[in-house]
């Protein structure tokens, strides 16, 4: 079983990952450490203060890469990829008003934090993948590791379908708490 882990810088991929691939006794790979690997970058973007990865020059590289794993869990940000032979695809989720908190730790550039916890909260990721994925091929919003536990437990004895976006935008304008994002956004710009 090979099975995608994506979602938003900072909302844990990497960590859950890990643990799931020592929980079942899977391969583990990241994609930016194998982009690193195979100098998949076409320059430097210093407003992000991160690298640029050329996907389109790199494709054959990454389709040979995707057909040739086995057992293994993929981890990556990265919703463009010409993903295949994947089994499972688990979209790791987080509240923004959390995810910002987290990311003000990991960067410093305002701007890579701002579109990485919009991105979250609009879904951007999420969406992608729903609609790139064949219906035969579970994805699941998760926001815990125990969530994607007990899924894929589930999974590996019935084939579970997809399950809705978790919508940030509805959750939080329930709560009250959309005001707070926003005040969160406009103090750190």
């Amino acid at each position: 079983m090979n099975i995608l882990i994506i979602g938003t810088p900072g909302v844990g991929k990497t960590t859950i990952s890990i643990k799931l691939s020592l929980d079942f006794k899977l391969n583990y790979f990241n994609l930016n450490t194998i982009f690193y690997y195979f100098n998949m970058f076409s320059g430097f973007d210093k407003i992000r203060n991160s690298r640029i990865i050329k996907i389109n020059k790199n494709k054959t590289l990454l389709i040979n890469f995707f057909k040739k794993i086995t057992n293994s869990i993929i981890d990556t940000h990265i919703d463009n990829i010409p993903f295949s032979n994947i089994d499972v695809v688990f979209v790791i989720r987080r509240n923004p008003l959390v995810l910002i908190v987290q990311l003000k730790k990991k960067y410093k550039e305002k701007r890579k934090i701002i579109e990485n916890v919009e991105s979250e909260f609009i879904n951007l990721i999420s969406d992608s993948i729903h609609s790139k994925f064949d219906k035969r091929i579970p994805v699941l919003d998760v926001a815990s590791y125990k969530q994607i536990y007990k899924s894929l437990k589930d999974i590996r004895i019935t084939k579970k379908e997809s399950t809705k976006v978790i919508d940030w935008i509805r959750i939080l304008s329930k709560t009250n708490a959309i005001d707070k994002y926003y005040k969160h956004i406009n103090n750190f710009k």
